[in-house]
């Protein structure tokens, strides 16, 4: 597969285009919203940012799986074109029946074996036939759909914590690993819009309701259906933090101290049992993620990551039990959030995750001293702050246990 220079005109034309619609449209809504004066940098930053991953994968690593997601997608959009009633049987099915249906698929599109990757190369192939089969139009399509899901979280921070436009802005749209891993072909970019969009149908249904419940609960089930399907661990990941951002809601609004301290614990001890309830049914519901099938994948996580080079690293020995796996939660979490150290740094993007990392460091360490129990206080009472830690801390555990890889440290 190879990029022309014809390719990199039509895109750069289409971010023209795209950068002065968005500027035109801005024109209009920060009359009565300022926070619009944002949305032509936030769309352009999402198009630059799918442009340096297409750069980084075709001009420097040249594998990946952005190149299976893009053939296996693009084969299957052809059956758009020559047998309609197939394709579309095929788009509505999933892996085993796909097999079914058409026999021999899997060796023209590898990941129609596995259902995860078989619904992101359905989802791709409609992408496909309105990007006639272009990469760099593709990454438009998918860099829009995760522009999407940050300007829903954008508009959430600046709603909740007093139009701090500047500071959600930043939060949302220039952390810089994800503008490289949220706007390529990969499922990280439709997973991270489909985050930002339940993100913010739930505050619009159980923080700040605007009355739009049935538009607003039909947006929260369908992203975490289209996220359960792509990675079924992050809304499992993702509904703890969710039911304690509801507790903290319903707390705050009871008014009568007395009340406050009775129901509270009471309120705790509902949500926890059916939040247990949830989570084993959305485990029961994905057989990836089952207990009997945990330690087999973590060994053939870990076996993979650490004979490729490059940028594996080591928790040290792990025990596969609960005991022996919640022992590393530290470590996990200083190699999300702190690691790779200067002195790790293989290729690119490791050094702008090192960056990241030296940045989140000095964040930290001036919060643990500076604001210390004050900001543990305002973890345990703000719902959006709460969810916030609570979900970085369960999704980067969960990540750092399975994937030792620093080129997955800050994608999903």
């Amino acid at each position: 597969m190879e990029l022309t220079f014809l390719d990199w005109i039509v895109f750069i034309l289409v971010l023209a285009i795209s950068f002065a619609s968005a500027w035109f449209y801005a024109g209009i809504k920060r009359k009565n919203d300022p926070k619009y004066a944002y949305f032509p940098w936030a769309v352009l930053i999402k198009l630059v940012g799918g442009a340096l991953f297409t750069a980084t994968f075709f001009y420097l690593y040249k594998v990946g799986d952005t190149f299976l997601y893009f053939g296996g997608s693009e084969t299957l959009s052809r059956y758009f074109w020559e047998n309609p009633q197939l394709y579309f049987e095929a788009l509505f099915s999933g892996s085993e029946e796909t097999l079914k249906l058409i026999p021999g698929i899997v060796y023209e599109i590898p990941y129609a074996r596995t259902e995860e990757e078989w619904f992101m190369v359905r989802i791709l192939s409609v992408f496909q036939i309105i990007s006639f089969n272009n990469y760099l139009l593709m990454i438009f399509w998918t860099s829009l759909f995760s522009f999407i899901g940050s300007w829903k979280i954008f508009e959430v921070f600046n709603s909740w914590f007093n139009n701090v436009t500047k500071t959600a802005f930043i939060a949302s749209f220039l952390i810089p690993t994800v503008i490289f891993w949220s706007s390529g072909i990969i499922k990280d970019s439709l997973v991270f819009g489909m985050i930002g969009l339940a993100f913010h149908s739930f505050y619009k249904l159980f923080i700040q309701p605007d009355r739009k419940y049935v538009l607003h609960s039909f947006l929260l089930l369908f992203s975490l259906w289209i996220t359960f399907n792509l990675k079924s661990y992050i809304v499992i990941s993702l509904v703890p933090p969710l039911f304690f951002a509801l507790y903290l809601q319903m707390k705050n609004q009871l008014t009568n101290p007395f009340m406050k301290r009775l129901a509270g614990p009471a309120m705790l001890v509902v949500f926890g049992v059916f939040l247990s309830l949830l989570v084993n049914v959305l485990i029961e519901s994905s057989k990836k993620y089952q207990l009997d099938n945990l330690e087999k994948q973590a060994r053939g996580f870990h076996t993979w990551h650490v004979t490729t080079g490059g940028s594996a690293y080591t928790l040290g020995e792990i025990e596969y039990s609960a005991t022996g796996v919640l022992s590393k939660v530290p470590a996990a979490l200083n190699v999300t959030f702190f690691r790779p150290y200067p002195w790790e740094i293989r290729n690119a993007t490791m050094a702008l995750a090192a960056v990241e990392s030296i940045i989140l460091l000095i964040l930290f360490l001036y919060f643990l001293f500076y604001r210390g129990i004050k900001s543990i206080r305002f973890a345990l009472n703000d719902p959006l702050f709460g969810f916030t830690i609570m979900f970085c801390f369960i999704l980067g555990f969960r990540c750092r246990i399975y994937i030792l890889q620093f080129w997955s440290t800050s994608s999903l």
